[in-house]
């Protein structure tokens, strides 16, 4: 061994360390033979350089064993204060919580408080009166007066107050005092919780420890107070070191060492000092220098001695003086290789360490190591590294093993997971460090463990919170996209068909504002179960957020494969959904996309489905729908008249038309109704059914549908400020105007804006608004009424109105839905609820309007049957505010011109002849006209609010 160590190999970690030393003794022994003198010289550099070494070496061993004793001391106190200060918290939340129905010992005896820590551990009230603890005095007593008490009181931060050792009144015990404010429900003081600590606590542990003689061990408080001080086997306390040092270091740094003068107690030491993490104390670690640094002085003796020894005899000596260097130089070595072996096992004790032999098998480990890998260390010395190393890391360690043989001076560290004694898993973060011997050739392997499990499962939650949708569990948008791009790539390498379905939920607000939002989020649940029964296992249901879902469908062989699954899913959610004691019937809409036909990247699927989605809710929800190409193209349409109508406002684009309304009897114009049109640049005057929807479904149609109303007004005033005889105007609402807007206020102030009568302004609701909250509209009618202003249900037939309603509604005029007045008078259904809608509305007063007569013919008919008024191309279409007012003049000079203009547009047939079925209505609505009504309402479709 001796002869394997004493070889001058500079690769090996041994070696290394003296390999200098080693070149200057060779150097010395080849002087002494040829240069005597030399040697001499030579000798006492050498022996000066040695004792100076020694000296270096020896204080900063000394250094990094008492920092070791002060790293220990650190944890220790911290740990025991950090127990006192939970004891206290715990104390002082019961208090403020349960206003003192508590008792500390039945903390003590649930295992919450750790009496052995305390001489006495009390509540004190406001006044300074002791409340109760664990040991209680005989006599009343007052703290009032303590230092400490007065310090807690003044307390503006919630932090525990550690205080100066004082003799306790009750344990008549030295102790050191801490303590938490109690607050009061109104935040005021209402008291302490107070801790009388042990000094023994915090010393008693280090009795056992190297600390002997006139080694000191210390915790000072920032005020430079004595918290507790143990010396030569003697605990003190209370002694002040505010000029100590270390005070003026701790200020730059929280940990450090200095030797010190003695002044404090005679005693030269050396001290290490550490700060306490979140408490204002200080651990200081002292040893005695003159027994630290007796060894080193006498070897200083003893090699001067030599020295002046060996000068003397050395021309008679050569030999043995060569041979003496060359045994000091091996013992140099094997304090080298000692060194290193205890600094690599035991600088680290806050992790596993274990030392194994190149085949792998254990022979060394320490607590820590033990500890997480839940054996014993017997169990584990003799076992073999393969043993608790799972298979699948096993490859790296290995890996790491024998690249180290390559690279004599790499240390590695590489996170894997380890097999615990009761089969479990945990993660560790291990570091690998080779030992060699002279010889360069590994000896063993230190390997050490860090165990890192919480953090690595906080990684894989936060992993799996940024994948998958929290409520259901499925995949979110980001997981969904990444999986859409590897079924992708993995079609076009096997020519296959990939599907992406934007699946959506219809009218799911109506089930949030119903049953609430938790009864939401349970239908949402059930929704993924129920989409992930529908698709394979290849496939892929996410959740894109609210309630939209998206599936990717993976090694698909023909779009029919895509129609198959839609059509399952679409029949899967009409299955009524139980829960909570509530069954849910939903409808969906799906749009499907399908690679490479409709795209070939994510992005465009995507974009495309969600276009084929938008179109299945269009067509009247409850469908599926696959993307055509003229998708895109009627979407970007749609997205630039949008874009077009955001301006238009602002532009002043918009205008309003007129068209007549006559009375059948007279055949004079009676009024009329304010037509919105919009006057696009560049394109022309475009018709209200290109943009009313788009206004409807952006909510623009509220402040356009005010703008129409103020327009009307405007030009009302303007007529009569001109001294035309103005007549009423009839202005369309929109039901997101009658039901989102005090709408009452709005014509208030258009009507006192302009100062126009009430009379002149006629306002229009669509009957499917009238019956929408039923009883709010006839809150809203009368306050329209009272305004003044006249109201008409236009539609009137398309939107199954309840006849108990209508005669509740506190208005003026019916307006018969052109769909049944164009049949007339051919067809016997149209003429038979025109006849009913006149008869009801006479029987109820009201005032009867056609809408959409085109022809003498209907004139005649609806004349017959009593029919107030007629509006329609036969009279004139919507025309701009000048061509009315000369419609105006010409009808009111010509009436019979609306009779000239109805044989001109039926070619020259005056029509003369009575119109069928033109008789007396009767008063009575018989079932066959209910069930007309119902019927044709049905096959309606619904007339934009500003046609």
């Amino acid at each position: 061994m001796d002869d394997n160590i004493s070889r001058d190999d500079g690769d090996t970690p041994a070696g290394n360390l003296p390999r200098n030393y080693r070149q200057r003794n060779a150097a010395m022994r080849i002087g002494i033979v040829c240069f005597f003198t030399c040697v001499i010289a030579i000798l006492w550099a050498v022996t000066l350089r040695q004792i100076a070494a020694e000296r270096d070496k020896t204080i900063k061993d000394e250094f990094v064993g008492i920092g070791n004793l002060a790293l220990a001391m650190e944890a220790h106190a911290f740990r025991t204060i950090e127990n006192v200060d939970q004891a206290l918290m715990l104390i002082k939340h019961n208090i403020e919580q349960s206003d003192r129905h508590f008792s500390i010992h039945s903390l003590a005896a649930q295992g919450l408080i750790d009496e052995s820590l305390y001489h006495n551990l009390v509540v004190i009230d406001e006044h300074g009166n002791l409340v109760q603890g664990t040991t209680l005095p005989t006599a009343a007593v007052n703290f009032s007066d303590r230092a400490y008490f007065k310090a807690i009181q003044e307390q503006k931060t919630d932090s525990m107050l550690i205080g100066e050792p004082i003799v306790g009144r009750i344990t008549r015990q030295w102790a050191i005092p801490m303590i938490r404010r109690i607050n009061k429900a109104d935040g005021s003081f209402g008291g302490i919780a107070y801790a009388g600590v042990s000094p023994e606590s915090l010393t008693g542990f280090y009795r056992k420890t190297a600390l002997e003689g006139r080694d000191s061990l210390t915790l000072v408080g920032m005020d430079g107070i004595v918290r507790a001080r143990l010396s030569g086997g003697v605990t003190s306390y209370g002694q002040n070191m505010a000029a100590q040092p270390f005070f003026a270091r701790i200020a730059t740094s929280s940990t450090g060492g200095y030797i010190g003068d003695g002044k404090f107690d005679g005693v030269r030491r050396f001290v290490s000092y550490r700060a306490l993490k979140n408490y204002p104390l200080v651990v200081l670690i002292g040893t005695d220098y003159d027994a630290v640094m007796a060894d080193t002085n006498l070897r200083r003796s003893n090699y001067l001695f030599g020295a002046g020894i060996f000068t003397l005899c050395v021309l008679i000596f050569c030999v043995v003086i060569v041979r003496f260097l060359r045994n000091q130089c091996n013992s140099v070595v094997k304090l080298a290789e000692s060194e290193l072996h205890l600094r690599a096992t035991f600088c680290q004790p806050a992790v596993g360490i274990c030392h194994i032999a190149p085949n792998g098998d254990i022979f060394e480990v320490n607590e820590k190591l033990c500890a997480i890998a839940g054996y014993r260390r017997d169990e584990l010395v003799g076992m073999n590294i393969r043993q608790i190393v799972p298979a699948d890391d096993l490859h790296d360690f290995e890996a790491d093993s024998h690249t180290q043989e390559k690279e004599p001076y790499g240390a590695y560290s590489r996170e894997h997971r380890i097999v615990q004694k009761d089969g479990a898993q945990c993660w560790v973060n291990r570091g690998l460090s080779p030992v060699r011997d002279a010889f360069g050739s590994i000896r063993y392997y230190i390997v050490f463990l860090q165990d890192i499990t919480e953090r690595k499962t906080a990684e894989l939650q936060l992993a799996h919170q940024a994948n998958f949708d929290r409520l259901t569990e499925l995949p979110n948008r980001i997981l969904f996209h990444d999986r859409l791009n590897q079924a992708i790539n993995h079609s076009h390498h096997r020519h296959g068909v990939v599907g992406v379905v934007f699946f959506d939920l219809d009218r799911f607000k109506v089930i949030n504002d119903t049953l609430g939002h938790a009864a939401g989020d349970q239908l949402l649940r059930l929704i993924a179960r129920r989409l992930c029964e529908c698709v394979r296992t290849d496939d892929t249901v996410s959740r894109l957020g609210g309630d939209e879902f998206a599936i990717v469908l993976t090694s698909l062989h023909c779009s029919e494969d895509v129609n198959t699954i839609s059509r399952k899913i679409i029949n899967a959610m009409h299955a009524p959904f139980q829960f909570d004691g509530h069954e849910v019937f939903v409808t969906a809409s799906i749009g499907v996309a399908c690679s490479p036909l409709d795209g070939v990247d994510a992005d465009a699927l995507m974009r495309n489905a969600d276009t084929a989605l938008f179109r299945a809710k269009a067509a009247g929800r409850d469908n599926y729908h696959l993307y055509t190409a003229d998708m895109n193209a009627k979407a970007l349409q749609s997205m630039e008249l949008e874009r077009g109508l955001h301006q238009a406002l602002e532009k002043d684009e918009f205008a309003i038309y007129f068209q007549p309304q006559a009375n059948l009897a007279t055949h004079r114009i009676v009024g009329a109704e304010a037509l919105l049109r919009w006057l696009r640049p560049g394109v022309g005057v475009l018709s209200p059914a290109e943009f009313i929807p788009i206004l409807e479904e952006t909510g623009m149609i509220v402040p356009v549908g005010a703008w129409v109303l103020h327009a009307a007004c405007r030009q009302i005033r303007a007529w009569l400020d001109s001294g035309i005889q103005a007549v009423p105007i009839a202005v369309n609402l929109s039901a997101k105007q009658f039901q989102h807007q005090d709408i009452a206020a709005l014509v208030a102030e258009a009507l006192r804006e302009y100062a126009i009568p009430a009379s002149l302004l006629e306002l229009e609701i669509t009957e499917s608004v009238a019956m929408n909250s039923a009883d709010e509209t006839i809150v809203k009618l009368r306050e329209l009424k009272a305004l003044g202003v006249t109201i008409s249900i236009d539609d009137f037939g398309t939107g199954y109105s309840s006849l108990a309603y209508l005669k509740r509604f506190p208005v003026d005029a019916l307006k018969i839905d052109r769909s049944f007045v164009i049949g007339l008078p051919q067809d016997a259904d149209d003429a038979a609820i025109a006849r009913a809608i006149i008869t009801l509305a006479h029987s109820l007063r009201l005032k009867v309007i056609a809408e959409g007569v085109e022809n003498n013919e209907q004139r005649q008919f609806l004349a017959a049957l009593d029919c107030d008024q007629m509006q329609g191309y036969l009279l004139s279409p919507p025309v701009p505010a000048q061509e009315f007012i000369a419609l105006l003049h010409r009808y009111e000079s010509y009436p019979e011109d609306i009779a000239v203009r109805a044989h001109h547009i039926a070619g020259g047939s005056a029509g003369s002849h009575a119109a069928p079925g033109a008789k007396e209505p009767t008063p009575d609505v018989d079932n066959r006209i209910a069930q007309l009504l119902k019927r044709r309402a049905a096959a309606c479709q619904r007339k934009p609010a500003v046609d």
